[in-house]
């Protein structure tokens, strides 16, 4: 099974992922909870590989919305499983879409990447 990556970088914002054997709300079974104050992601270990993609694409989506500040949308759980679901099977798909990122690998994109 592949592992979840540790750290993903939202709008700027590190966010760290991580798996947790147990996530409750109120009593209830979670899934998955996004903590924007604490800049994190956990998922609920023991889903399986297929799930924990999909699960982090539905967070990432709750993320993207609350970084770029609309956190109306961030909290639209139809929209978020929407776009979460078709954001992964996009990159189920096409996985020579997340090839892209290897530009980052070029001396070019190094020398003309702005670094704060």
């Amino acid at each position: 099974m592949k592992r979840l990556p540790n750290r993903i970088r939202v709008n700027g914002i590190d966010y760290k992922v991580k798996a947790v054997k147990r996530l409750e709300d109120n009593g209830s079974s979670l899934w998955w909870v996004s903590l924007y104050e604490k800049n994190t992601i956990k998922i609920r270990k023991g889903l399986t590989n297929q799930k924990q993609q999909q699960t982090l694409m539905h967070e990432l989506t709750h993320v993207m919305f609350h970084e770029i500040g609309l956190d109306e949308q961030a909290d639209d759980e139809k929209l978020v499983n929407q776009l979460g679901n078709a954001f992964y099977q996009l990159l189920a798909d096409n996985p020579n879409i997340r090839k892209m990122g290897e530009i980052n690998e070029s001396n070019d994109w190094k020398q003309s990447r702005w670094k704060p």
